[in-house]
């Protein structure tokens, strides 16, 4: 992700945040109070999906077996194992992820 859209992505948090302080000013007092928690967690939400397109290095869990260095790799976010492998996005979540470092890593660590 280019330093752009992470600025990008930066200013639509604050631009949530920033809505759901002036929201809970405006909020009257106890009235309302339905709207005023399904409004919140629309905020909440909206910050949640911003979040999950900031990219993530994936968790590499490493097992030895029969001499074999096996990798399996987990969502940062949901910690569920990604099935299939470099997808730019979790299954399960959603949440985008950066797979150059660590496999350029993996290679550099499997050398040595």
């Amino acid at each position: 992700m280019d330093k752009s859209n992470l600025k990008d992505l930066n200013e639509a948090i604050n631009v949530v945040n920033q809505s759901a302080d002036i929201h809970k000013r405006l909020a009257d007092n106890g009235k309302n109070t339905r709207y005023n928690r399904t409004l919140s967690n629309c905020f909440k939400f909206a910050e949640k999906c911003i979040l999950l397109q900031k990219p993530q290095k994936p968790v590499v869990k490493e097992k030895v077996l029969n001499e074999n260095i096996i990798y399996t790799f987990k969502c940062p976010n949901c910690l569920v194992t990604l099935i299939d492998d470099y997808r730019r996005h979790c299954n399960n979540c959603g949440q985008k992820i950066d797979w150059k470092d660590k496999i350029k890593n993996l290679f550099v660590k499997g050398e040595k």
